[in-house]
């Protein structure tokens, strides 16, 4: 079970992956990475457990010291291995860097996360919104790219928050525990 620490999507860029995400249900049957984290995103740091009692103050400083700010959705990707993801891509740019990079900073020096993936580490990270995994065939995503290979899905996203989508033991979905806006020093909206 996994844990991520987030930025959701603004209200127009959620609507747009959640059409995407029920036409990918509806023309190919795509829907288990829904099922597990019904919220559009992309991932800056996933790990198997956080020390939710500690996490908020590294979450709140990283990003009361972070401005809003924009980057974009450069379009349609996919991993193979280790096992097929499609996703859009998210392209890096120096304030995504940033943040990144000081979350990072921030969460390995207050030790509160455990079994932490190092493919969303600073240097290896490709932030992506996934659109579908678990159910996808290697056959699939090819076929979705070559379906999609014309069409136009860059967009502009703001970044305006960190959001720590975590799974309760009983549940069977991630849902957004801790949300912190950029550029605020006010404290988090528990959910």
């Amino acid at each position: 079970m996994a844990h991520g620490i987030v930025s959701l999507l603004d209200a127009a860029s959620d609507r747009d992956i959640r059409a995407l995400w029920a036409e990918l249900d509806t023309r190919y049957g795509l829907r288990e990475a829904t099922r597990r984290v019904p919220w559009p995103h992309y991932s800056y740091h996933i790990a198997e457990d956080y020390d939710l009692a500690k996490l908020a103050q590294p979450l709140l400083r990283v990003a009361a010291q972070t401005a809003p700010f924009a980057t974009t959705i450069s379009g349609p990707g996919g991993f193979e291995a280790p096992e097929p993801v499609l996703y859009l891509a998210v392209e890096r740019n120096a304030a995504l860097d940033a943040l990144h990079a000081a979350l990072w900073r921030e969460l390995e020096a207050a030790d509160l996360a455990q079994g932490v993936s190092p493919f969303y580490a600073p240097e290896p990270w490709q932030p992506h919104i996934t659109l579908a995994q678990r159910d996808l065939t290697l056959a699939t995503l090819r076929a979705i790219q070559a379906d999609w290979a014309g069409r136009d899905l860059r967009r502009t996203l703001w970044v305006d928050n960190l959001t720590l989508l975590y799974r309760v033991a009983d549940a069977t979905t991630n849902e957004p525990t801790m949300r912190f806006s950029l550029g605020s020093a006010d404290d988090a909206a528990d959910d």
